[in-house]
């Protein structure tokens, strides 16, 4: 049985009735094609509801609203109110959400692809795997470790290799500022020269040339002539390493 028909049901069918008339045309619209958009059982219904003999409930506005492509306030008035708390609630989450996946972008350290920064295949070294992919820090975190309240410009390694030992050991993660892609003082950087891949000390001695360290008293020292220069390629600058050691409790 439906309900009584008040004075806001009469204006809410007037509403719909003016509205439907004036769009009825141009969106293609019969009471038959409606009934079926609608999901009413046949086009009785529809004329029920344009006619005022039925009351329109708030789930039955929102489909007409929807179908005439107009606001549901524009129908029933007095949903108004409620459809702004919905919608501020819903862009107030939106907005929430957004902001959380930001923070959490700007605080998540990503492997760096060092091959694609260095530029063109062919490296020869294998010091660089990808055993971690990414880690992510508490905005207070970052600030701690790095002095900045956000990563960006920051990236990460991991190294395989024992030149650096002790200083850097194979597994360790490698924070690099890829801001610093040229050499700024002496300090060890990730680069490219003559198509090997390093992590190395870079140092300007006499005769305006750079050596190239490791830490490892096993690996030589070379050096870098001004006239080769043009092949060095700083990928970034070694700000901070993260040991990794393996504890086997087996």
């Amino acid at each position: 049985m439906n309900r009584k028909i008040s004075d806001s049901d009469k204006t809410a069918a007037q509403n719909l009735r003016r509205i439907w008339e004036a769009k009825r045309e141009s969106l293609g619209l019969t009471q038959e094609k409606a009934a079926e958009s609608l999901g009413f059982a046949t086009q009785g219904a529809v004329s029920q509801y344009l006619n005022g003999r039925t009351a329109l409930n708030t789930d039955t506005t929102l489909k007409f609203a929807s179908l005439l492509q107009v606001d549901p306030e524009d129908i029933k008035p007095e949903l108004k109110i409620l459809l702004d708390f919905v919608r501020s609630t819903k862009k107030e989450n939106t907005s929430e959400q957004s902001q959380l996946s930001t923070r959490s972008e700007h605080n998540t350290l990503k492997l760096m692809d060092i091959y694609a920064k260095a530029g063109p295949s062919g490296f020869i070294n294998n010091d660089f795997p990808d055993t971690i992919k990414s880690i992510e820090f508490s905005p207070e975190k970052v600030f701690e470790l790095f002095g900045r309240k956000s990563l960006k410009g920051i990236e990460m390694i991991n190294i395989s290799g024992d030149s650096m030992s002790p200083a850097i050991n194979p597994r360790d993660v490698v924070f690099v500022d890829t801001h610093n892609e040229f050499f700024d003082g002496d300090g060890v950087y990730v680069f490219s020269f003559e198509n090997s891949l390093f992590i190395k000390r870079l140092q300007r001695v006499k005769g305006r040339k750079l050596a190239v360290k490791s830490d490892n008293s096993a690996y030589e020292t070379f050096y870098i002539e001004e006239s080769e220069m043009h092949d060095l390629r700083i990928i970034g600058k070694v700000i901070k390493s993260l040991p990794i050691k393996m504890v086997d409790f087996a």
